[in-house]
């Protein structure tokens, strides 16, 4: 029943009253009547005035700005290798200048206007070598024609309209797309073919950036797509023919754009082989022929005696007639006799060439290892990836001050291009190689463009002959088909020398060197201690791996020399007598755990030749020594030899994260971004009274130190026996015992509280540190710690032998 059918059937109710009812019932009804027709009055009102204060409340304030997003997107979506969305951002302006940079689809508010957008990238990203298409109703491009080729370089524009503000809504801005196109560059390759042939341009091919052979179409002619950037043309060899290229010296080469066409002319001439010549061809020969163009194998020569015809050589021989490259100048050291001006790296010895970053083999273009010889010419050697070549000078290459050697990579002027390097060694024998601290890269400018100078004193090289280059660049920041560092040239930058002065001519005998090693290993669970294992199926004890390829230098605070740890974690140096300090370079995310002091170990020397008194008094003792050693020990007998120092290792753990693959480069899983591991600690009473025992047991501590009311009790800093420890103290009061365990900048707390068993406030001595035997060392205690005793003192010749025990484990591994 409806308002107006209530007020209806009540209506009536009343009218029958006032005409059939009494008189007072007459009266109320009316009166009742009166009160329903105000009452509905005051409440139709009261509604449309609530209503109005409603919507004055409640009225919403227009927009002012509206939410806009721009979003990103690549096409193909691999263009350029690992190039994500997420690593473009949008730098937005207007007239008044930079609004600011906003990420892939980030939401911002632009009030009503006209803006200009730019995309922004990584180091990889050449916005010359993308196209954009600007997409979305109120985005466009800034260009009026050509749209579609636009480069990224050029700015899009944003309209926001006032429309988009009145209807903005922020759960779903205004979007804006900037869509970046892969447009190859064309290649037109024209044919011509010059003198009398039978040959036809369906004979001829090419190979376009080291592909697959493409041949020419019957009008001469070829075209073929290729990404943008560097690009190489090469012909496929032809007999009878000479070749030239209308772009570069022995191919077509440049730098395509996007959209780009570039040409390329290759003329091929026809020549006739003339009728071979037979004869020698070896102008060492006695029967030489300067008109033989083949050598028919008829060369005759005198007989001849090989060896060292240098007489200033020291196994110089008058009777050799051949010189066999015996000569021997007493290992080097000295000055240099007969200087010369510096020059060129003479002929290659060996290499091992690397891949393209795909993969493929290097373009044998650049494979000729010969073209390193002689000066700069733009004919070079690409080592590739991870590839190496030495190179040798004919002559000698002496250690003055300043730098010694220079390295030339072609860059072509072109200072954008990604960085390659090289790690460079040195050596006098082409056995032993000293690393150079600095690398070669393309972006040195010194002396010229992609020109690196080095000095090679920090190897104590007196001087050298020979010079190793490997590639070391990183493949991430370069194209599918680069193949790494481009090798030029090599020079000697200050002078080269007949032969080095090693003093042999009555000079003083050259200065006696010692053998000074050690490892560098992964101390994973960080006791100091290279833990091992007899076997790969016994898994109680864990193993502990070496870490190759670390850096450790040693010096006398004149001389520095650095080297690198081989395959077993092993590094050794040869030095002269003195004081020498041996230290590594840590790398990234690893922390060094041992040495644990100042970090380094400090080593003296001993110059033996200058120790005959000694020797000659010590010779007793030493015999038996060595008898002992050689019964019990060989192996450590054998090692210790007296020109011999060490080993002194360094252990290291890693404190990054990703996965530990133990190189010295990979992470650890779990270990976080957060340094070593957290010490932990338990601490306890065992027992009551006026003597409890405090006990610990920790892990991973390398500190720990203990309170009673707040004053120190104990200390110690010897990591092998903070792990697990106890000892008696007398317990005169309530007491308040905390224990501390630090690593590092960690560290951990645990609390334990004890009163004495007879009451409190008793009378009685001092607290102390009761000890459970006849000394008063804690247990488990070190020496070093509170109270602790002096160390043993072992009378001589058995601190020697101790040391060789101690040692053994380290000198089995060489």
């Amino acid at each position: 029943m409806g308002m107006s059918d209530f007020l209806k059937s009540v209506s009536c109710i009343f009218m029958n009253s006032i005409f059939f009812g009494t008189r007072s019932v007459r009266i109320f009804a009316v009166l009742t009547i009166m009160s329903l027709v105000i009452g509905t009055f005051l409440s139709s009102f009261l509604v449309a005035e609530a209503v109005q204060n409603s919507d004055d409340t409640n009225i919403e304030q227009p927009n002012t700005t509206a939410s806009v997003s721009i979003r990103k997107v690549i096409d193909p979506a691999d263009f350029l290798g690992e190039l994500e969305e997420e690593d473009f951002s949008f730098q937005v302006s207007n007239v008044e200048g930079v609004i600011g940079v906003f990420d892939h689809e980030e939401v911002f508010e632009l009030p009503e206007g006209e803006y200009e957008i730019l995309e922004l990238g990584p180091e990889q990203f050449e916005p010359d070598m993308w196209t954009v298409l600007w997409g979305g109703p109120y985005c466009e491009s800034t260009l009026s024609e050509g749209d579609e080729n636009a480069p990224a370089s050029i700015p899009g524009k944003f309209i926001v309209t006032s429309s988009m503000v009145e209807k903005n809504n922020p759960d779903n801005p205004w979007n804006c797309s900037a869509e970046n196109q892969y447009k190859p560059g064309t290649i037109q390759i024209t044919k011509v073919i010059e003198g009398e042939t039978e040959l036809t341009f369906s004979d001829f091919s090419v190979t376009v950036n080291g592909g697959e052979p493409i041949v020419f179409g019957d009008d001469g002619t070829i075209d073929v797509d290729v990404p943008a950037g560097e690009y190489v043309i090469e012909e496929v060899e032809q007999g009878e023919f000479t070749t030239t290229y209308s772009n570069g010296d022995g191919r077509c080469e440049g730098v395509v754009a996007n959209q780009e066409n570039v040409q390329c002319e290759i003329t091929n001439t026809f020549t006739a082989d003339p009728d071979p010549i037979p004869g020698c061809t070896d102008p060492e020969a006695n029967n030489y022929n300067s008109s033989a163009t083949t050598d028919d194998g008829s060369c005759a020569y005198d007989e001849e005696t090989p060896g060292c015809t240098d007489p200033q050589a020291n196994n110089y021989n008058p009777l050799a007639t051949t010189d066999d490259g015996s000569c021997d100048y007493g290992g080097g050291g000295g000055q240099c006799v007969d200087e010369l001006q510096g020059g060129w790296v003479d002929e290659p010895i060996d290499s091992n060439q690397g891949t393209q970053k795909n993969g493929d083999a290097v373009l044998v273009s650049r494979s000729d290892t010969s073209s390193i010889a002689g000066a700069p010419d733009n004919d070079f050697f690409s080592l590739g990836f991870g590839g190496w070549v030495i190179m040798k000078f004919d002559k000698f290459v002496p250690d003055l001050d300043g730098d010694d050697i220079s390295i030339h990579e072609v860059t072509n002027g072109r200072d954008t291009y990604p960085v390659e390097k090289v790690q460079v060694e040195v050596s006098q024998n082409n056995v032993d190689w000293s690393t150079l601290t600095e690398e070669a890269t393309n972006k040195k400018t010194e002396g010229g463009e992609g020109v690196t100078l080095l000095d090679f004193s920090e190897t104590g090289l007196a001087w050298i002959k020979y010079v190793r280059v490997t590639d070391t660049t990183d493949g991430s920041l370069h194209v599918p088909t680069a193949d790494g560092f481009d090798l030029d040239a090599i020079d000697a930058t200050q002078e080269l020398c007949e032969k080095p002065d090693d003093n042999g001519g009555g000079g003083d005998d050259p200065e006696p060197t010692y053998k000074v090693f050690g490892y560098v290993w992964h101390d994973s669970n960080e006791n100091d201690i290279w833990d091992g294992r007899e076997s790969e199926e016994d898994e109680e004890t864990p193993v502990e791996d070496d870490l190759d390829g670390w850096t450790v230098t040693i010096t006398n605070g004149e001389k520095t020399y650095a080297t690198t740890t081989d395959e077993m974690g092993y590094y050794e140096f040869y030095v002269p007598a003195g004081i020498w300090t041996i230290s590594e370079t840590v790398v990234q995310d690893w922390q060094q755990t041992f040495p644990n002091d100042a970090g380094v170990h400090v080593v003296e020397v001993i110059d033996e030749t200058n120790d005959s008194e000694t020797e000659t008094a010590l010779a007793p003792v030493n015999s038996f020594l060595a008898s002992l050693l050689d019964m019990f020990l060989p192996a450590v007998a054998l090692a210790q030899t007296p020109t011999t120092y060490g080993s002194y290792d360094f252990g290291n753990v890693f404190t990054g994260g990703g996965d530990d693959d133990d190189d010295g480069n990979g992470g650890c899983a779990g270990c976080g971004g957060g340094g070593a591991r957290p010490p932990r600690c338990e601490f306890s009473i065992e027992g009551s009274g006026s003597a409890a025992k405090l006990v610990w047991e920790t892990s991973y501590g390398r500190e720990l130190w203990i309170t009673a009311n707040g004053e120190e009790i104990f200390r110690t800093t010897d990591e092998d026996e903070v792990d697990e420890g106890g000892f008696l103290y007398a317990v005169l009061a309530d007491t308040d015992f905390e224990l501390t365990v630090k690593r590092y900048s960690r560290e951990e707390t645990c609390q334990v509280s004890e009163g004495p068993s007879f009451g409190s406030g008793g009378s009685g001595p001092r607290p102390q540190v009761l000890g459970e035997q006849v000394s008063v060392v804690p247990i488990g205690a070190p020496h070093t710690g509170a109270g602790g005793a002096a160390p043993l003192s072992i009378p001589s010749p058995m601190p020697f032998v101790a040391a060789l025990m101690s040692r053994s484990r380290n000198v089995s591994r060489k």
